[in-house]
């Protein structure tokens, strides 16, 4: 929700089944510094649900950063869990991702837009990964893309309707299969 130069956000995330359910609810607050620079700052609180383990909940901290070099031309980086905070309770403690990230976009026109992005999640190998979205109308563009460690495929379609947003895609990974992912948004 835009108020001014500043824009705040929230969100909510759930995985997982009976046995394993992972839950997050986040709270984002950006600036506007200009009109090529945007900060950010995200808080989330996990939970994690493991059958015979009970429930165990933690909260983390993640920055960003986004600059639009040129017009079709953009720049963002951000750190997730930069609190290096884990999941705790009596029984367990479990480790919650931190990981460093890096992208460039560019749009040559108002249909294309290709990006590129590298991924280090600590204690995990560096992951590269490249997209594309083709918006064949205006409310309704397809998506594909792939990253390489380990390797998986993306494809999916978005559709914008007013404030309102669907976007649908499906990830394949060579060990897990299909996983389908859903995301609702609106925009004040």
């Amino acid at each position: 929700m835009p108020i001014k130069n500043n824009f705040v956000a929230t969100s909510f995330q759930g995985y997982g089944f009976s046995e394993f359910k992972e839950s997050k609810v986040g709270f984002a607050y950006a600036k506007n510094f200009g009109p090529r620079l945007t900060l950010g700052l995200k808080t989330t609180y996990h939970q994690l649900k493991i059958a015979g383990y009970g429930v165990t909940t933690g909260f983390s901290l993640d920055a960003g950063a986004y600059y639009q070099l040129t017009k079709e031309l953009a720049f963002g980086a951000f750190a997730a869990n930069v609190s290096k905070q884990n999941y705790t309770n009596k029984e367990t403690s479990v480790y919650i991702p931190v990981s460093y990230n890096i992208g460039l976009s560019y749009s040559p026109n108002d249909k294309v837009l290709v990006a590129a992005t590298i991924n280090k999640v600590l204690k995990e190998r560096v992951d590269v990964g490249i997209g594309i979205d083709y918006q064949i109308i205006p409310f309704f563009g397809l998506r594909g893309g792939l990253t390489v460690n380990p390797f998986k495929q993306y494809c999916g379609f978005g559709l914008k309707y007013k404030h309102f947003t669907l976007d649908m895609a499906s990830v394949f990974d060579a060990n897990l299969g299909y996983s389908p992912q859903m995301a609702i948004s609106y925009a004040f």
